[in-house]
């Protein structure tokens, strides 16, 4: 986890020696029976601390121009294919029965459900298969045609002798295209008698259509209501959180949709919900957007057949309650969104599909790490040992550090032995070892802090931690101004702290 404000400003602060580099300012300077001993030094430009971060966390983090870092939590890739999204075409079309033919002129029906108007479909695939019968000593010439089943601008045509049995013909409708007549494909034969030269109906002629898959097709695909899949988005900037406010300035939610079908489509959300820090029930994220949906771009004809139309939506403070939900300390975000075509039921509006034709929805949380604090507290432990001093009368703890962040931060550390007992406090109270650097009305920082810590500890209080297994840290972070004013944290800004012992014997 990506704990940026915790993780490099105190979960290094009291890491064994050799993690740091020598203290340079500080000596080890003998005095009599007390040494000044340098513990260590840290120091970090938060650039370098973004190159570092693990890859493969969870969490993105972008850099603006203006150097403000971003944190950006994604939720998982929904992707719907053109069978997924017009499954009930296909399906239709797939299970076409056999049926008699008792007319010499028939109009089929195409299959596609009432609300589909499909002014033509390519085929890649499917077959026609016709049976026919003759209990008669009599010879038929047979001719039919498909008039609204197209190839090379040729309708779908044949011409056969039937003699006394059967015969069966199946054709492959691979490059053929279907246009439809008021929902029917038309079907025409004659049978004439060699014997007597009149026309005749067959007397068993079946037929079916098998197997249909389109590769293209445009028309009106009607009103449906694509379902999506539920989401959930974490944010781990608030997994060690205790207590207290933090406030982001310019937090957003942005939905992403890339689209190849050349179909008019709106977001259907059912809902967006945040869990934040400090609520036990998550809290609905209003917007009139969420009410009325948000439109997908998509591809238009003629132009665009084949391409793939990006859009994106953002909710923000001007258009929702995002900065009181996702300002106040989000963990969870919960959200259902399902996407509906033709929303306004235009059958003037024509679209077009492909058998490649897809589209993918996902669902992006930003928090800008602009904003301010009064009181957001964290807590995480580190190691510790200091059984090897031994005749120790005294030691004083010197923290020194430099700040360039619009933060202060205050610190407790508890020296916890093996049982989970507390034997001693860092401090007699929880003290600022780091001051807020000051900033502008834009919350810039315009100079850097220096703050200089002292922590004695007598050979009372030595011989108590001696036993102390790890060091329970609580910090405790103010923005400049205490916490009224909010600042931005840069990558290009630094911190270091360097930390010193004096020991008495």
């Amino acid at each position: 986890m990506k704990k940026l404000m915790f993780a490099f400003l105190f979960g290094s602060l009291f890491i064994a020696c050799n993690k740091f580099e020598e203290i340079e300012t500080l000596q080890n300077d003998e005095t009599g029976a007390e040494f000044a001993v340098p513990i260590g030094k840290a120091e970090f430009n938060l650039q370098e601390l973004l190159d570092n971060l693990d890859a493969s966390d969870s969490t993105n983090i972008f850099v603006d121009p203006d150097g403000t870092i971003r944190l950006k939590y994604r939720g998982r890739l929904a992707i719907k294919t053109a069978f997924d999204v017009f499954e009930s075409v296909q399906r239709t079309l797939t299970s076409i029965p056999v049926f008699p033919v008792l007319d010499s002129v028939m109009a089929l029906p195409f299959g596609a459900p009432d609300s589909i108007d499909i002014d033509f479909m390519n085929l890649k695939k499917g077959r026609m298969i016709i049976n026919l019968g003759n209990a008669s000593l009599d010879v038929f010439r047979v001719n039919y045609e498909f008039r609204n089943v197209i190839k090379d601008g040729a309708p779908l045509r044949d011409t056969f002798l039937l003699g006394p049995g059967s015969f069966t013909d199946t054709v492959d409708l691979n490059g053929y295209q279907l246009v439809p007549e008021n929902d029917s494909i038309y079907f025409e034969y004659t049978a004439v008698s060699l014997v007597s030269g009149n026309r005749v109906l067959v007397p068993l002629f079946l037929m079916s259509i098998q197997d249909i898959e389109f590769s293209y097709m445009e028309g009106y695909f009607g009103q449906i209501v694509h379902e999506g899949d539920p989401d959930t988005i974490k944010i781990d900037f608030f997994e060690n959180w205790t207590r207290g406010d933090v406030y982001f300035e310019d937090p957003t939610i942005t939905i992403m949709v890339n689209n190849s079908f050349g179909v008019p489509t709106q977001s259907l959300i059912n809902y967006f919900k945040v869990k934040t820090v400090k609520d036990p029930d998550p809290v609905d994220l209003m917007s009139q957007y969420i009410t009325d949906g948000v439109d997908f771009g998509y591809p238009r004809l003629p132009d665009q057949v084949g391409q793939t139309i990006s859009s994106h939506f953002v909710f923000d403070k001007s258009n929702s309650n995002i900065d009181k939900i996702l300002g106040a300390g989000p963990q969870f975000i919960y959200y259902d969104v399902d996407a509906i075509t033709n929303p306004d039921r235009n059958q003037a509006v024509r679209g077009f599909i492909t058998d490649q034709s897809q589209y993918d929805v996902q669902v992006e949380a930003e928090l800008p790490l602009y904003g301010r604090t009064n009181g957001y507290a964290v807590e995480d432990t580190i190691d510790w040992n200091f059984s090897d001093f031994e005749d120790v009368k005294s030691v004083e703890f010197k923290i020194i550090s430099e700040n360039e962040l619009g933060v202060g931060i205050a610190l407790q550390g508890y020296f916890v032995d093996e049982a989970g007992v507390v034997l001693d406090s860092l401090f007699e109270s929880q003290k600022f070892i780091v001051d807020a650097a000051p900033v502008d009305d834009s919350g810039n920082v315009i100079s850097k802090t220096k703050k200089i810590t002292f922590a004695p500890f007598a050979a009372d209080r030595l011989e108590k931690i001696k036993a102390a297994q790890y060091i329970l840290l609580n910090a405790f972070f103010v923005t400049s101004n205490n916490g009224d004013t909010s600042v931005r944290v840069l990558n290009t800004q630094k911190f270091e702290v360097r930390m010193g012992m004096k020991v008495a014997y």
